[in-house]
């Protein structure tokens, strides 16, 4: 079996264990993340090519190809925004290796540049107490006994 780009699985397989890894010292369990959304990738653009794993190779990567995945996510796979983002980052940051190691790989990372963010929602709620709840609380505590200051207090 030949495979058409050695290098390109080379710098997947450099990226995942040697960089991430003994470089930045990521926990295996974010390898394994970017392990799983690379193989995803690369799965979606074997289907989409109508090719086999060993036929991908660089040059298949492009903004459109990347912005169809990430649609692809939401639509097929009902993916929220967030992990389209999480997606979309580890791409990025798989291509700006591989330029660096590459540097006429450059204008795929540059293509990468080109895929916007889906906006996502960002939802904060902060539950308070009501005033009347809160004077409840803190009148709980008898504050006259040593153990009643403690509680107070905490």
């Amino acid at each position: 079996m030949t495979v058409k780009d050695i290098k390109f699985f080379n710098y997947i397989s450099d990226y995942l264990r040697i960089f991430l890894q003994s470089q930045r010292e990521l926990s295996r369990y974010t390898v394994k993340s970017y392990r799983e959304v690379l193989n995803l990738f690369l799965e979606f653009i074997c289907h989409r090519n109508n090719i086999r794993l060993k036929d991908t190779s660089i040059e298949l990567i492009d903004a459109d190809t990347i912005s169809d995945f990430i649609n692809w996510l939401g639509k097929e796979r009902k993916c929220k925004p967030v992990t389209q983002n999480h997606h979309l980052t580890v791409i990025r940051s798989f291509l700006e290796y591989a330029s660096i190691r590459e540097p006429t790989w450059t204008k795929y990372h540059l293509e990468a540049l080109h895929v916007p963010f889906k906006k996502s929602e960002k939802i904060l709620v902060v539950n308070h107490f009501s005033e009347n709840v809160l004077k409840a609380i803190l009148t709980q505590p008898d504050t006259k006994k040593f153990n009643g200051h403690r509680d107070f207090s905490l």
